[in-house]
């Protein structure tokens, strides 16, 4: 298992498993469900791509892993269980509590996010100003 996991903890997580192709994943939720389990959103690359959500671009200086500007795929979020981030997934170094409020901020500023999603990050008092 990995350890406790919190909003802003990051894993890379396979997602294109014929070609090997990983992407971060940035945890935005407290456990929920049983077996628990946590909200993940992925992140992108901003480059060649035309109308993602730019409710949060991440640059260079974000997170060790981002090499240049990136936008969180709110439209395709992941739950994940404890389970399979201990044993699936490649831990990466947590957010800068900064960068988890901005993260957290396009999360409920995103008109992709579910709104079901929206009402966990409130339920569980997530708020940008915590």
């Amino acid at each position: 298992m990995p350890g406790v996991i919190e909003p802003g903890d990051t894993f890379l997580i396979v997602t294109s498993p014929t070609v090997g192709m990983k992407h971060l994943h940035i945890v935005i939720s407290r456990a929920f469900n049983e077996p628990p389990a946590r909200l993940l959103i992925p992140v992108t690359t901003a480059k060649n791509r035309h109308g993602e959500d730019s409710s949060c671009v991440l640059d260079v200086g974000d997170h060790p892993f981002i090499e240049h500007a990136s936008f969180l795929l709110y439209e395709t979020p992941r739950v994940c269980s404890e389970q399979f981030l201990g044993t699936k997934t490649e831990r990466k170094s947590r957010l800068e509590p900064r960068v988890l409020v901005a993260v957290l901020n396009g999360a409920l500023r995103s008109r992709w996010l579910p709104v079901k999603w929206k009402k966990l990050i409130e339920l569980q008092r997530l708020r940008p100003d915590e």
